[in-house]
């Protein structure tokens, strides 16, 4: 009964990991492309005046953040993998 529950929850953990990390690598694709803008405007505010925001300091957080989480990410999915004790 433990072993099967211990199994299950072994392999959904793979999952979500496997899930997680493909989530953060579409998110590099999209910060990468965040890198390409110089700025972005925005005319639709109720004041009339036309703000504009460079964004490249916010596409640097997001860069090293998503890959921190990368990193985090692909070290529990090897050290879950590499586990003899669960096999």
């Amino acid at each position: 009964m433990i072993n099967t529950i211990l199994e299950r929850e072994r392999k959904w953990g793979i999952v979500w990991a496997i899930v997680l990390i493909v989530f953060n690598l579409s998110a590099i694709y999209f910060i990468i492309d965040l890198f390409g803008y110089d700025e972005l405007v925005d005319h639709f505010n109720p004041e009339g005046v036309t703000k504009s925001v460079h964004p490249e300091k916010l596409a640097w957080l997001l860069f090293i953040n998503v890959l921190c989480n990368l990193f985090f990410m692909v070290t529990a999915l090897m050290t879950r993998l590499m586990n003899r004790e669960e096999l």
